[in-house]
């Protein structure tokens, strides 16, 4: 049937019913099953739930169109079940729309006001359901978005904080879906992370990811979710230093990669190095496991070039940035010169600046280490200009930089150490902020300007 279908210019059904010498009823039910085959080949086509979903609504309008309204109606009650469970809540009011005419095929006469009447309370429910679960994926961009342009200096604290009043972050119960709840838990994680408010941020991250384990459905994906949950709280705990809850929940991570990176797209790979990658750096970088760093770094490397031009901006940022500062905690300057001009050239516009300022002072300290004093004003002042012009220039920046320029080639061993020494009260005296001791935790400027003075 299928080939002889092909050979037609235009679909005439009483040719083709002479053709393969079929009754009506028998071309009926063969057409039904080349159908029902079509889209059996297409589920397993590897293009996800959607795909499955959007094959069975196909096979819902076919057949009502050919009027098979009791198969209809097992297709529809399905499909129903399907996209609740997935949370699809659009898709359940389109679906209760569309099949009025089955609800209504089902019912006695007695019942037809009160099967209509039932249908209507249900596409309400369903379309504030869908409603509610829209508002908090849109509030949850909207704060991600934020987000960032507090990190790198261009909003202030009450900004973030004010989303901590919004309608749909009073209470948990104004979350009506399970999804919808999950994005509260992220939300507010968001805000946290936003203000630099670790602790609590790691929080609602550990609740974010209790939530959708226990409310995760086989017919439904959530690895984004709680691939997500794990990654803001392992960002969150290692920067606070709690490198015990680190290491109790990056094995849940590994384990949730492992399961599933055999299901995952290109996009999701990349963005699952891009977080694996940097917290692991992280955690080597406090900790200053330079060994095993030197052990990962190929497989690092060959996955970074991999993913090179899908990876996300701020992922890549990170990564280059962790691994210029462990070749630089190791002893090797030249390569953590090489990877920090890599970030200074690449990454010039990326919106994370928080990691550029923390790279223009990486690339000062690697120099003074080198040698390279002279350089150090040239630096100095290309760094400063560009984050001028771009309104972004963070105190501690401006401090270390100020302080440093004042070191010359001349100057006598105990000249430099009253140099450094003023630089150090200068600095501490900034670390009351929480974005300065963010820049100081991930730099080591502290640290290092301490082993300048020793």
């Amino acid at each position: 049937m299928f080939e002889k279908v092909k050979k037609q210019s235009f679909y005439d059904e009483e040719k083709l019913q002479g053709a393969l010498n079929l009754s009506k009823e028998q071309l009926r039910d063969t057409k039904f099953h080349l159908i029902k085959s079509i889209l059996k080949c297409l589920k397993h086509s590897n293009r996800g739930q959607r795909q499955v979903y959007f094959n069975g609504v196909i096979e819902l309008i076919t057949l009502q169109e050919k009027g098979l309204y009791r198969k209809a109606i097992r297709k529809f009650k399905a499909l129903k079940k399907q996209a609740i469970v997935d949370h699809e809540f659009d898709q359940v009011c389109y679906l209760l729309k569309r099949a009025e005419s089955l609800i209504l095929f089902e019912a006695s006469e007695d019942e037809m006001i009160e099967k209509i009447l039932k249908s209507k309370e249900e596409y309400s429910y369903y379309q504030m359901l869908a409603k509610n679960l829209n508002e908090y994926s849109t509030l949850a961009v909207k704060v991600l978005g934020l987000g960032y342009k507090f990190a790198d200096g261009r909003l202030e604290d009450k900004i973030m904080l004010d989303f901590l009043d919004h309608p749909l972050l009073k209470n948990e119960s104004n979350a009506k879906s399970d999804l919808a709840k999950g994005l509260y838990y992220e939300i507010k994680c968001l805000i946290y992370l936003g203000v630099c408010d670790y602790h609590k941020a790691s929080i609602y991250a550990l609740k974010g990811w209790e939530h959708a384990k226990k409310t995760s459905s086989p017919n439904r994906n959530d690895y984004h979710v709680l691939s997500s949950c794990l990654s803001n709280y392992l960002h969150a705990v290692l920067t606070i230093g709690d490198l015990e809850g680190y290491l109790r929940m990056v094995v849940h991570f590994d384990k949730l990669v492992l399961e599933n990176d055999e299901h995952l797209s290109i996009l999701q790979k990349s963005r699952t190095f891009g977080m694996q990658a940097s917290i692991k750096l992280s955690y080597y970088n406090i900790t200053k496991n330079c060994d095993e760093f030197n052990d990962k770094f190929p497989e690092i490397r060959e996955k970074l070039e991999w993913y090179e031009n899908i990876i996300h901006p701020n992922f890549k940022s990170r990564i280059i940035f962790y691994i210029s500062k462990l070749f630089f905690l190791n002893g090797n300057l030249e390569q953590s010169l090489e990877w920090s001009n890599k970030l200074y050239e690449i990454q010039r516009n990326n919106p994370y600046y928080i990691v550029l300022v923390s790279n223009n002072i990486l690339r000062i300290m690697i120099h003074y280490d080198l040698g390279n004093l002279i350089s150090i004003p040239h630096l100095s002042k290309s760094a400063a200009y560009f984050f001028k012009s771009k309104n972004r220039y963070f105190e501690l920046e401006k401090c270390f930089i100020k302080g440093i320029c004042k070191v010359k080639v001349y100057h006598s061993k105990s000249q430099k150490e009253a140099i450094f020494k003023k630089l150090l009260l200068d600095l501490n005296e900034l670390m009351l902020n929480e974005k300065n001791n963010h820049i100081n935790h991930i730099t080591g400027i502290i640290e290092w300007v301490e082993s300048k003075i020793n």
